[in-house]
């Protein structure tokens, strides 16, 4: 090999990204062609990834991807996904094309979004042969970051788990060829605002301020870590007579220059904050999502219900901690019935403690449309219809975030209780209402909207209907650069076409085979080639099934697949070929470590 690099990360306190940016700065410092694979295939997310490059492309992340929700406990991050994934696939190439090893040390001190990516580098270098380029130790080290969050009851599991994913690939300690380099983080917005969260010079309220900020940020990249350490910050800054209230966090960021394009967002809004206890709700409010979205479920309601129970909290406030641990419930604990009475218990506090706030209305509004989900669990279809539309009733004239962001999440799921009912035209009506809320709709909402009419179509027997439409989220997927769902959306066009019409079978399983391999996802490539050999009337080559048994994502599914390509057992196959949905919503399980 032409030279190896030995790295660690020196950040004691590492912020999203931070592992990645250190990998990648390396080796752009080791007159690698890191930067311009970076920048030409994936500019947007170069620019995130590191800022001072200066991609040329000036569209924000959010136009291509989405986010995960607050308000759903939906921790699922699209936009994470694709960072890492541009990051890992540019990392993979240099290392093999360029002759590089990389020995990474200490990794168990890397930042959480990078721990998940180094998930996504081994899947993309074993694709490429070149798993041997790549050394990975330390697992068992910490981040300062993580050791003061360990020692306040917040332990990151991440590491940990990390290990159980790529057993023996991760060594206690490597042999370092020459001093390692301790990389010292690219400059980013994200490790400016934690230090000044950190700052014990600065002002409590600029320290509140930034800390909201850093949790936003945190939020929309999936960085566990640092939303815990700024909520435990936060809280010990939000003294009783502190004078300080959501304007004051608001104009707190103006001033500082910290004024957040996320300001108007859904997720982790203020305007509601009168007081320090207030912003001590919302800060227990964020540590009860991260143990949520840990799979911490009592830690998670722990802390909501310290928030509704204390009176000292707004009202508003104490009904979105019953919203959060209602949702923990029947999401998280499987308990329909708990949720029921959590949520119940949620628009209780609203009409005893009522102001007559315009917020009310909303937050009971979220209550109803939480419990709907709870009925829907246990199939009471009626009932659910019922709080859906007492939900829209309440926020058909709100013009802000939460209110549109609710009235879209309403609509949709009025659509899919029609759908549970049978009522197929019906759903698929309700669904084209969706283009009448909210405004300058793109591909992304192309991509997603026109899936699940295809869905329906299909599911309605209106087959070239169904099958145009899905060609269309194809195409929105092909023009967002969406290697994920276009490989997920041609192999189910295979799997519906096949019988009827093999050929298109067969050329929408080639698309797929294209994407997987692009996306470096074994288990997605060996599918459809599997696929694609049915709708032609051949058995699956047996070569495939060392291809499917490779997955480092779904490693259960893909020895499944290697069983049957092993055993030519082609009805099974077909059996085992996904056919369209009536929701393209998927988990981003090569980046997941749970």
């Amino acid at each position: 090999m032409s030279h190896a690099l030995d790295i660690g990360l020196s950040s004691p306190v590492p912020v999203a990204f931070d592992g990645f940016r250190a990998v990648v700065a390396a080796l752009d410092e080791s007159a690698t062609k890191i930067r311009g694979r970076l920048l030409a295939a994936t500019p947007v997310e170069a620019q995130v990834l590191v800022p001072a490059w200066g991609s040329g492309d000036a569209r924000p992340l959010s136009d291509l991807a989405l986010s995960p929700s607050e308000r759903r406990l939906h921790r699922e991050s699209e936009q994470v996904f694709r960072v890492l994934d541009a990051a890992a696939r540019a990392i993979a190439d240099t290392l093999v094309e360029e002759d590089v090893e990389l020995r990474l040390h200490d990794i168990g001190a890397f930042d959480v979004p990078s721990l998940r990516g180094l998930l996504r580098l081994v899947e993309h270098l074993t694709w490429r042969d070149g798993l041997r380029r790549l050394r990975l130790s330390g697992i068992t080290a910490r981040s300062g970051l993580g050791t003061v969050l360990a020692e306040r009851g917040t332990p990151s599991p991440e590491a940990e788990l990390l290990a159980r994913r790529l057993p023996g690939l991760i060594a206690d300690e490597t042999d370092a060829s020459g001093a390692i380099s301790r990389v010292e983080p690219v400059a980013s917005p994200e490790a400016d605002l934690l230090r000044s969260v950190l700052d014990e010079e600065g002002s409590p309220v600029d320290r509140i301020a930034y800390a909201v900020e850093s949790i936003r940020r945190g939020f929309f990249r999936a960085d566990h870590e640092v939303m815990a350490r700024c909520a435990l910050v936060g809280l010990e800054l939000a003294t009783p007579g502190l004078p300080m209230d959501g304007a004051a966090i608001e104009e707190a960021l103006v001033r500082t220059g910290t004024g957040s394009p996320l300001a108007d967002a859904v997720e982790f809004e203020v305007g509601l904050l009168r007081g320090p206890a207030d912003a001590r709700a919302f800060f227990r409010k964020v540590l009860g999502m991260v143990h949520s979205f840990r799979g911490d479920n009592p830690q998670a309601l722990e802390a909501f219900s310290r928030i509704v129970e204390d009176d000292a909290h707004s009202v508003e406030l104490r009904a979105q901690a019953a919203l959060y641990a209602a949702l923990t419930k029947v999401k998280m604990l499987r308990d329909p019935a708990a949720g029921i009475r959590q949520a119940e218990a949620g628009m209780e506090l609203l009409r005893r403690h009522s102001t007559g706030s315009s917020q009310e209305g909303r937050e009971a509004a979220w209550l109803h449309n939480v419990r709907a989900l709870c009925f829907f669990s246990q199939g009471k279809l009626r009932e659910a219809l019922a709080d859906e539309k007492e939900a829209l009733a309440r926020v058909a004239d709100g013009s802000d975030s939460s209110s549109v962001h609710l009235k879209i999440n309403l609509i949709s799921n009025i659509s899919v209780l029609q759908e549970r009912a049978g009522r197929l035209d019906g759903a698929l009506a309700t669904w084209q209402k969706y283009t009448s809320v909210g405004s300058a709709w793109g591909p992304m909402f192309t991509k997603h909207h026109a899936y699940r009419h295809g869905g329906l179509a299909l599911a309605a027997g209106r087959e070239e209907e169904g099958v145009t439409a899905l060609e269309t989220a194809y195409d929105a997927g092909v023009s967002l650069s969406d290697t994920f769902h276009r490989a997920v959306i041609a192999t189910e066009l295979g799997g519906r076409l096949r019988e009827a019409a093999p050929e298109r079978a067969a050329h929408w399983y080639a698309a797929a085979a294209r994407a997987s391999e692009e996306l470096a996802d074994p288990y997605g490539h060996a599918l459809a080639l599997v696929g694609r050999s049915l709708a032609e009337g051949r058995t699956p080559p047996a070569a495939l099934a060392a291809t499917a048994a490779s997955s480092v994502t779904r490693p259960a599914a893909g020895a499944d697949l290697a069983a049957a390509i092993t055993a030519g057992d082609r009805e099974r196959l077909g059996s085992l070929l996904p056919q369209p949905r009536t929701k393209l919503n998927r988990p981003f399980d090569h980046v997941n470590l749970a």
